[in-house]
Order: C-alpha cells, then structure tokens, then sequence
C-alpha cells in the first residue's frame, strides 16, 4: 500500500532547513506513489526573537522583509505544479505569538499570502511581557542559563501559548506539541495543570 500524502514537510531554499530542494521532494513522492505533498516552510517573524551567535536567517523579525521569502517559496511551489503526477499543497508552519502587534501583522501577511493550509506550532519559551523570546533549541547559546524561576514561568507560558495557537483558529492542525519535552522540560508533574487545563 502507498503512502496517500504528507503535509508536514521543509526543503531547503530560501534559508529554510529541509535536506532537498522542493523539486526533489514533490518528484520522490511522485515516484513512491504518494497522492498529495504539503510544504511547509517555516514561519517565524517576530520583532523580539533572539537570535544565536550565528543569526538563523529564516527567525525573522521584518514582516515585510520576510513575506518576501515567503512568496519566493510559494513561487518555487507553483512552478512546480502540473509537472509531476501529484497534487501539492502550499502551506506554512507557523508560530504563534500572543502579542496583538504580531497578531495583526500575521493576519495582514495572511491575507496576501495564497496557502492551502497553516500547521501550528510553538518553538518558544517566553517572559509573560514577551521580553524574552527564546526557541528552545537555543537555549544552548544564552549567555547565562535561566535561573530555576525564570525556567519555570517560560514553560509555563510555552504550554498556555500552545493552548492559545489552538484556540486561535488559525491552524488547520497542530504540530509536535511535544517540542519542550524533547529538550527535558515541563516533563515533571508540576506542569500537567499547564498541559491539559487550557
């Protein structure tokens, strides 16, 4: 039996971080049978992002600069239709953010954007005034490690942010809310309240 489809995927042009290009993948799921592709780049533009010692350019924190690259990977999407047996999906996997200026500035780009769908997801730990923006994957290149505290509150904030994308209606499903526990963290009892009472 072939695979019928997947939605949840990245390629590597324009500064994102998939293994191959968007043509390689769309034709190796064409060859194993697949009946639809998703590409889904990430989406991450905020002002307050930190950034490691070397900046990742796909964290972005100018909307207008970013919605650029994202167009550009649309492009590279729609160039590709029609020449594979195959249908192909346009998408994003997006943070979200609980701020209104971010809300405003996503939901402004979205409308200029033509996507099939959105996946949500939530990289970040976070101060409640959105003063600290970290992804957890990050964390490494801090220059001092959180204080036990401050740990605390951020997981604590990361969980209801989860809870806040979903509610948000935005997404058209979830991705790997299981990415702070990947890294060790919010896995004691303390925060099943955070987990499953949102």
């Amino acid at each position: 039996m072939s695979q019928e489809f997947t939605l949840h995927t990245h390629n590597n042009e324009c500064h994102f971080d998939g293994r191959a290009t968007a043509e390689e993948m769309v034709s190796t799921a064409a060859e194993k049978g697949f009946k639809t592709i998703g590409v889904s780049n990430h989406l991450i533009c905020h002002e307050g992002l930190f950034q490691p010692p070397k900046p990742e350019v796909m964290f972005m924190s100018d909307f207008n600069e970013a919605e650029k690259i994202y167009m550009r990977h649309i492009e590279i999407l729609e160039n590709l239709k029609g020449k594979y047996n195959i249908d192909i999906k346009i998408g994003f996997e997006a943070d979200f953010f609980p701020d209104k200026t971010w809300r405003k500035n996503f939901e402004q780009m979205l409308k200029r954007l033509p996507l099939d769908y959105l996946v949500g997801t939530c990289h970040f730990l976070m101060s409640s005034d959105l003063r600290f923006l970290c992804n957890i994957y990050h964390l490494k290149h801090l220059q001092e490690p959180l204080a036990p505290e401050q740990q605390r509150e951020y997981v604590k904030n990361h969980f209801a942010n989860i809870a806040a994308a979903i509610r948000s209606g935005y997404y058209s499903f979830m991705a790997h809310i299981d990415y702070c526990t990947i890294f060790g963290l919010g896995e004691s009892e303390e925060y099943d309240e955070d987990k499953y009472n949102h």
